[in-house]
């Protein structure tokens, strides 16, 4: 198959009313036809696909791919927060503005655990979450035994702050 170039500055031997079935050579810069495979002075014509090719080409390989990923069903994992229970109490200090609390901490694993997060938060008497704070507890806690921590400070808490929701955030196994 011959393929010529054509010079854009001369007339076209025949009516043509879209410039789209042409490229530019990037080497001389004649035009070369979208079929042409190299251009007279043998470059090889770079073919630029259409956007909406690309789109549907990059849609069906992801669906392709979805459909042949081998699917895995997620096991569930234990909570370990819910290996270690909380029992707390607090009172508002120092005019309203501090949280202290009494905590005791049960390690209900096989396992001791140490660093125990503890976060509590705050809410209104119209339900709403005003605030939340906490604090680690650094204690070395056997398995299947209890630690009681008293008096800890919480740091400031929101005057209005009349309910509180404590619960253990993570630990480390020591």
């Amino acid at each position: 198959m011959a393929v010529h170039c054509i010079d854009m500055d001369q007339s076209l031997p025949f009516s043509m009313s879209s410039e789209s079935l042409f490229i530019t050579c990037s080497s001389c810069g004649a035009a070369v036809h979208r079929n042409a495979q190299v251009c007279a002075c043998g470059v090889k014509a770079k073919r630029i696909r259409p956007l909406w090719k690309w789109l549907v080409g990059g849609g069906l390989a992801i669906v392709i791919i979805n459909i042949l990923a081998p699917t895995s069903t997620p096991q569930p994992q234990a909570d370990p927060a819910t290996e270690v229970t909380l029992a707390y109490d607090w009172r508002a200090k120092a005019g309203g503005m501090v949280m202290e609390a009494d905590f005791t901490i049960k390690n209900e694993t096989a396992n001791a655990i140490k660093d125990v997060q503890i976060l509590c938060t705050h809410f209104s008497k119209s339900k709403t979450r005003i605030d939340s704070n906490a604090t680690t507890i650094y204690q070395v806690i056997a398995p299947q035994e209890n630690h009681i921590a008293r008096n800890v400070n919480m740091g400031f808490i929101h005057t209005q702050a009349v309910t509180t929701s404590c619960r253990v955030k993570k630990f480390s196994r020591a």
